[in-house]
């Protein structure tokens, strides 16, 4: 409906100093109602930081009568537009927090195939738990729309745990509570950040031959959408501790798949090569670095 951003004004923050952004306690975010259906609704502001931490604040019932012949003296039903109050000290200033369970962080790693999960507590502005009220939990990859992921209900001390199915791109988490059930907008959310690992498949045939002879590399990507110019593999080989990348294929179609040949030409000795794909963060592709399981050939 409208924004504010801080970041390309200079007037608000220099970026070169500790505290780049000054204080703000007063701000005007103009909105145009004229995008906004007729009947009360409450609109959320939403402030972030450069942390992607997020803070809401809903406002009061407003109504919003577009048209010419709109009364004045129409009856308020806010009363009852909310809906059920949404566990109990159920407050529109509540304090949620929201961390990975493991870690205790606001940003986390996982493979593809792991489950992640998500835990925090729920309180009212006095400090009470807000017992079996329902939290959401939304995911938004790049700058998509949120998505419904899943909820959870807190226990009798506030406290709730969420998770976050596995096979899932990297995206923004939003744990958010609404204080009625009915409400457009929570009233409060956390943001959390989840970078998940690249889903990479490799195969390799045969898995010995001798010097002068060719193996085949078959690999595919578990996950998508693959970018239409396709998706940057690295070949990567062990030599001792590290991995050097000696070739680069592209992942391509819906399914990703790549394909690669190499012939062993100066190799004397009795030697098992271990093998693997690897796929770096570029933009398009909606995970994190990742690789595939090592496969091994043995060469003479």
């Amino acid at each position: 409906m409208g924004a504010v951003d801080f970041e390309r004004n200079p007037d608000r923050c220099q970026w070169w100093l500790a505290h780049p952004c000054q204080d703000v306690k007063d701000l005007d975010i103009t909105v145009d109602t004229r995008r906004v259906a007729d009947g009360e609704h409450r609109f959320v502001v939403r402030a972030y930081d450069a942390a992607e931490n997020v803070h809401a604040f809903t406002s009061d019932v407003v109504a919003v009568r577009n048209a010419t012949d709109a009364r004045l003296d129409a009856p308020d039903r806010s009363a009852t537009a909310r809906g059920a109050a949404n566990g109990v000290n159920a407050s529109d200033r509540p304090d949620l927090t929201a961390r990975f369970a493991r870690g205790g962080r606001l940003k986390a790693r996982a493979r593809f195939s792991r489950q992640v999960g998500i835990r925090g507590r729920l309180t009212d502005e006095l400090g009470r738990p807000i017992a079996g009220g329902t939290v959401l939990l939304s995911g938004q990859v790049g700058g998509g729309p949120e998505q419904l992921i899943a909820s959870a209900t807190t226990d009798l001390g506030g406290a709730y745990r969420i998770l976050v199915p596995a096979r899932g791109p990297s995206r923004r988490l939003i744990v958010s509570y609404r204080s009625h059930l009915d409400d457009p907008a929570p009233a409060v959310a956390r943001g959390l950040s989840l970078a998940v690992s690249a889903p990479v498949r490799l195969s390799v045939r045969p898995g010995r031959v001798r010097n002068g002879q060719s193996i085949r590399f078959a690999g595919w990507l578990a996950a998508g959408p693959v970018p239409a110019a396709g998706k940057l593999i690295e070949m990567q080989v062990q030599i001792g501790r590290a991995w050097k990348t000696f070739a680069t294929v592209r992942a391509r179609g819906s399914r990703g798949r790549f394909h690669f040949r190499y012939r062993f030409m100066r190799t004397y000795e009795h030697i098992t090569y271990r093998f693997r794909a690897l796929s770096r963060v570029e933009s398009g592709y909606p995970y994190g670095t990742g690789a595939s399981r090592v496969a091994k050939v043995r060469v003479n």
